[in-house]
């Protein structure tokens, strides 16, 4: 059966060896398999072992489970999979971030983290959510799932974490799946009206107005020309995935809202080693941080990009990369994402980040995307919130990839590590952080102090990754938008 293409993509490639893949689970071996297979469209290229996977291995949408057999296909599928997992590893390059960070030393100024039992009062927002509607990936329409089933998904990680969150579907050129399932919305769900728009160019625009006369017309235009005819729709626009096929570079971006620099969940860090097209999510983050350092103000956003279930995975690839913003105060989410107050979580085990700062003089405390004045000491503060990670996901299938990868990495030295940044992208502090000290009922804050000039246009922002040593890789964990001073 086709339904099983690509279970994992999430997972770091670790260092593998023969006496490792010997105990591997099929499905992990499935993973490791097809994920090499995925493009940046979410298309799989269908070769010999591709097509033996799909007529061997069945999935079970209800259970999120894959349905294995012993007979003597499987058993000679595994050998095969065994023999390409193999050949990939070998493959493998070493992470140039990671070498590089690896020979910066220490940083200027010394970060101070404590532990914390207190936790954010805010939401999530899920950007970059596509349904049945959608009239892409053809081929995988059995993996599609309907507006009214993805607001029930969305309501159910809700509902299990006791949090609250805004969707917005933004399928392809029409908003009819916003008229399909806003009357679902309840205390806990908001529901925006959204969509996907434009060909070459792909934006998201959220919260537009209702009968926009260009709502079918996002295929006619690209680039610059996309960013100027999508203003009258009165949403908040997002540039997806710049970095993708041929790119779409800062300086070409005018007055868009914000910027998708945090795409899918298929990050380069666990990818480096395989020949398919990434989601070139680090070099989308660099071009927005270029876009600061050039004094532009754009929220930086995620997008999780989703258009079908993925086994093993239902969960995880609708909810994240995921955007929160750690206030409840009733502002409209649009003035908020305009703004810049949200900060961006990849993965279900990173906590959610909240970035303040204030003068040493003053009691006045500036937030993720708000401005600051003044000079002398800068009092910086950021929040780590655990508590939604009290819930993880749960599909036995997730647990068996997920717990097999752990096996082989879970003593290879990893550890996490907070970098500060300022306006012209240098890093101007760090601490190291052992992740094994923090989880649902204990979360951590950190701060320092920094001095500003008078006058001086500046900025700062935190991003959070984990390092792994042994496999000399890093991954993108968290991150924030700027706190703006002097501008």
């Amino acid at each position: 059966m086709k339904a099983l293409f690509i279970s994992l993509f999430i997972i770091s490639s670790p260092i593998i060896f023969a006496e490792d893949l010997a105990k591997a689970p099929l499905e992990w071996l499935v993973a490791q398999t097809l994920m090499e297979k995925l493009d940046h469209d979410n298309h799989v290229h269908e070769d010999k072992l591709t097509k033996e996977i799909f007529e061997t291995i069945n999935y079970d949408e209800e259970t999120d489970s894959l349905i294995l057999s012993s007979s003597r296909k499987t058993n000679e599928l595994r050998k095969k999979l065994v023999q390409h997992v193999t050949k990939l590893s070998k493959k493998r390059d070493v992470d140039p971030l990671y070498n590089t960070w690896k020979n910066e030393g220490r940083s200027k100024f010394n970060v101070r983290t404590r532990k914390s039992s207190s936790t954010n009062s805010g939401y999530y927002f899920f950007n970059h959510i596509h349904t049945e509607i959608s009239q892409d990936n053809s081929s995988l329409k059995f993996l599609k799932i309907s507006p009214e089933k993805t607001i029930n998904l969305v309501k159910g990680f809700l509902e299990k974490r006791r949090a609250k969150g805004i969707a917005s579907l933004t399928d392809h050129d029409t908003d009819r799946g916003f008229e399909a399932v806003k009357d679902m919305a309840d205390d806990n769900l908001g529901i925006v009206r959204g969509i996907e728009w434009g060909g070459s160019t792909h934006m998201c625009l959220i919260d537009i107005k209702k009968d926009w006369d260009l709502l079918s017309k996002g295929r006619d235009y690209k680039y610059e020309e996309s960013i100027i005819k999508s203003r009258s729709s009165e949403g908040f626009r997002i540039a997806n995935h710049p970095s993708k096929k041929d790119g779409f570079p800062y300086t070409r971006w005018l007055d868009v809202d914000g910027v998708e620099v945090w795409n899918m969940i298929m990050e380069d860090a666990a990818f480096r080693k395989l020949p398919l097209k990434k989601a070139n999510n680090r070099k989308a983050l660099d071009q927005w941080t270029q876009s600061l350092a050039a004094g532009k103000r754009h929220t930086a956003m995620a997008g999780g990009d989703f258009h079908f279930i993925i086994p093993c995975l239902k969960d995880r690839s609708l909810h994240y990369p995921a955007n929160y913003i750690p206030t409840d105060d009733g502002t409209p989410l649009k003035e908020l994402l305009k703004e810049g107050r949200a900060s961006i979580t990849t993965m279900p085990s990173a906590p959610n980040l909240r970035l303040r700062a204030s003068f040493d003089d003053s009691n006045n405390w500036a937030e993720m995307g708000q401005d600051l004045k003044g000079e002398g000491e800068l009092k910086i503060l950021l929040t780590a919130d655990f508590s939604h990670t009290k819930t993880l996901m749960r599909s036995a299938c997730y647990n068996i990839v997920a717990g097999f990868t752990k096996l082989l990495t879970f003593w290879k030295k990893r550890r996490w590590e907070l970098r500060f940044y300022n306006m012209a992208g240098e890093l101007i502090a760090k601490e190291s952080i052992k992740p094994k000290k923090y989880g649902a009922k204990k979360s951590f804050t950190s701060g320092f102090k920094w001095p500003v000039a008078k006058g001086k246009a500046e900025l700062i922002r935190a991003e959070l990754w984990s390092i792994n040593k042994k496999t000399e890789s890093i991954d993108l964990l968290a991150m924030t938008n700027p706190i703006y001073i002097n501008r």
